[in-house]
């Protein structure tokens, strides 16, 4: 079992004007695995000239070396276009950009020295890990933008927005707009705290709180990566009836693994952050955070579904909720005693909760 790893990564920026920069990234991923030693089942099969049908005279299990390859390659790219000047008292600093990510993740075999007694029939349920070696692109794309402001060092705005793209969902359900916004206010700058005896102890005080969205598509593994189209089985052995006059003629039945839902989509996070951060005596700085979050439209099964529906496969739908709240505390103190001796202590303190409020 041997991994082969190729990473490229590239960046180039270009001022086209005084603060205002186009900047590109591009990044390349391609992993290479090669194994050996498989084994799966096979049925050997006799033609039957008189009924005009094959029997199976064998079946059995082969191991043998194989050589083997797995796949796996990520494609990333990001164009952003940013600009940022100070005006007297006021300095602007503004992003767009645009950023797309694709991944496929195909396993592809060469088998090698099968057994020599006969050609078999490769039952693919019955091998570990197999596939067809076509894998499905994952692709997920972007656009974002931010806006930061402030006056005098004093004032500070903070505007955000993403609106992405997932290939999980179905038309109409894969894009989403994720907006944010923050504000900040730097007390110690002002006039009246600066000519101030309490600026001697107090050296700085910021206040700050934000607000904002964020969505998640990683919300299941890749088995129920399209929950818009239904999954069948079409050779399901344990739906098959029997027939004839003794009934020995079977069939194989028909089963269902996945419903389609066209109206899952995104899972929500909606976040809030107040807080402050202060410095003592030039020595002692403190950052405090209360945050709050509440997460909606969290993919789960539903549970009360009626026996007498007839389903055979679970609903899942964007029904579930969750909330959390919590402090977050961080202390740093440095002091220089001498040019010989200084001193610097770390410490911070979380509390959080969470619990779900619909499931």
């Amino acid at each position: 079992d041997q991994w082969k790893v190729i990473q490229i990564n590239g960046t180039a920026e270009y001022e086209i004007l005084k603060g205002l920069k186009a900047r590109g990234l591009f990044s390349y991923w391609l992993a290479n695995r090669r194994q050996s030693n498989r084994e799966y089942s096979y049925k050997f099969y006799e033609y039957d000239k008189e009924s005009d049908v094959y029997n199976v005279v064998e079946t059995g299990t082969a191991r043998y070396t194989e050589r083997s390859m797995e796949m796996k390659e990520e494609l990333t790219s990001n164009i952003q276009l940013s600009y940022e000047n100070t005006f007297a008292l006021h300095h602007v600093n503004a992003v767009v950009g645009f950023e797309a990510k694709k991944g496929t993740y195909p396993r592809m075999y060469a088998l090698g020295n099968p057994p020599a007694n006969g050609i078999p029939y490769i039952d693919k349920t019955s091998l570990s890990n197999f596939t067809d070696g076509i894998g499905n692109p994952q692709t997920r794309m972007g656009y974002i933008g931010r806006l930061n402001y402030d006056y005098a060092n004093k004032y500070i705005i903070e505007l955000s927005g993403r609106y992405d793209g997932s290939y999980r969902y179905k038309r109409g359900k894969r894009w989403g707009f994720f907006p944010s916004g923050g504000l900040g206010w730097v007390v110690s700058n002002e006039k009246f705290w600066a000519d101030k005896p309490i600026s001697k102890v107090v050296n700085m005080l910021k206040l700050k709180g934000s607000y904002g969205l964020v969505g998640n598509d990683n919300i299941s593994n890749n088995d129920n990566r399209f929950f818009y189209l239904s999954e069948v089985n079409m050779n399901n052995s344990g739906r098959g009836m029997n027939f004839g006059t003794n009934f020995d003629e079977g069939y194989n039945g028909i089963s269902i693994s996945r419903y389609a839902n066209p109206k899952i989509g995104w899972e929500i996070s909606h976040k809030m952050n107040v807080g402050f951060e202060l410095k003592l005596f030039n020595d002692l700085e403190i950052q405090a955070e209360y945050f709050k979050e509440r997460r909606t439209n969290i993919l789960q099964e539903r549970a009360d579904i009626p026996s007498l529906m007839g389903f055979q496969a679970p609903i899942r739908a964007n029904i579930g909720e969750a909330k959390g709240q919590g402090v977050d505390i961080s202390l740093d103190y440095s002091h220089i005693f001498n040019k010989n001796l200084w001193t610097t202590i770390r410490g911070n303190f979380t509390y959080a909760s969470s619990e779900f409020s619909e499931y």
